[in-house]
């Protein structure tokens, strides 16, 4: 028998909203340029904590209607929610499902950690349910909820990309590439030549090539480049257990820091490390679409054809360039040259 989606979230929404948002609950609101959605997380959560990886969310007494609302809840609430709901969500995949834009019940579920994520596209009512916070993996406490931005993003036509950023003087680049291509040095290394960034992770784009700040971490795994992060040196840090990365949180959206709430797109630069490249750097006109697309859609396959089209729109637009760098410090310093004499002559 076909599991009866339209069903099971009517029954979500009945318990969600019949919720009390009282003294128990924390509210918080969060805009991201054209994109803005509630938060609502219990006060003894350690959820709270994720939060804090928001560049921009600020409490707030009363839920606005209007506007998409994702319950973050664990512990008993949870474990009432998924007893109630989510038995025989745990039994389905819906992955095929998830990929179409017209496809407006949005259901992940992790079986292993009882994790259920649940969006209803069409009333803008979400769920993050964990019986077990402690067993929540690194990517979902330092990028909270990024499936569901992704999807509020592309209603509002916008698009959730993985990848860092450096501005200057309010114009900047973006750095794609898969994990491990050198975004975050890269972002890094420019901010410590007092540049800004919008995020060396994740960032919002708008169809009119406008990129926005997410979140306001900033993650580097060890202290190779122990002169670039002292830049961060002034802001707390947690260690991803899982990557043993460091995470830095860095300045909220009305305070003075490396991070900035918005900037112009001038440039996508994709990142390629080659460990038989025989030369230190090389640079090329040939970045694909595909190099700057699949990132994003691995880590997020979600209304992939959405995506397409919002990605392609920008992509066409843009100066594009591949940088192929060998492995080791010294294609790093040559590049961080290189950016920073682009990034001048735009100037």
């Amino acid at each position: 028998m076909r599991f009866d989606k339209s069903a099971w979230f009517n029954g979500l929404d009945k318990i969600l909203n019949k919720i009390r948002l009282d003294d128990a609950f924390l509210i918080y609101y969060v805009e991201i340029g054209e994109i803005k959605f509630q938060i609502v997380v219990e006060k003894h959560t350690q959820f709270i904590q994720a939060v804090e990886a928001f560049y921009a969310a600020k409490v707030i007494k009363h839920r606005i209607a209007s506007i998409p609302t994702i319950f973050c809840v664990d512990q008993n609430l949870a474990k009432k929610i998924i007893s109630e709901v989510g038995s025989e969500v745990i039994a389905h995949n819906f992955h095929q499902d998830n990929k179409a834009f017209k496809e407006k019940n949005i259901i992940i579920n992790d079986s292993p950690r009882s994790l259920i994520k649940a969006f209803n596209a069409s009333t803008g009512l979400g769920l993050f349910a964990c019986k077990e916070f402690k067993n929540l993996s690194a990517w979902e406490f330092f990028s909270p909820l990024k499936e569901f931005i992704h999807l509020i993003a592309l209603q509002s036509g916008c698009w959730l990309v993985h990848a860092g950023s450096i501005v200057d003087q309010n114009k900047g680049i973006l750095f794609v590439g898969p994990g491990r291509s050198g975004k975050s040095s890269a972002t890094i290394s420019l901010m410590s030549q007092f540049m800004k960034t919008a995020g060396d992770d994740y960032v919002c784009l708008s169809k009119d090539s406008k990129v926005y700040s997410v979140y306001r971490t900033v993650k580097h795994l060890g202290d190779h480049f122990i002169k670039s992060l002292a830049c961060l040196k002034d802001y707390p840090y947690k260690i991803d257990n899982h990557s043993n990365k460091k995470v830095y949180l860095c300045n909220a959206s009305l305070e003075e820091g490396p991070f900035i709430a918005s900037f112009q797109l001038k440039g996508i630069y994709g990142l390629k490390l080659d460990a038989t490249a025989t030369e230190k750097m090389v640079i090329t006109n040939d970045l694909s679409f595909d190099y700057f697309l699949m990132s994003t859609i691995a880590q997020i396959p979600l209304w992939i054809d959405q995506s397409m089209l919002l990605a392609g729109s920008i992509f066409r637009k843009m100066n594009k360039k591949l940088i192929t760098l060998s492995m080791g410090e010294a294609s790093h310093h040559d590049l961080i040259h290189y950016l920073t004499e682009t990034i001048n002559e735009n100037h």
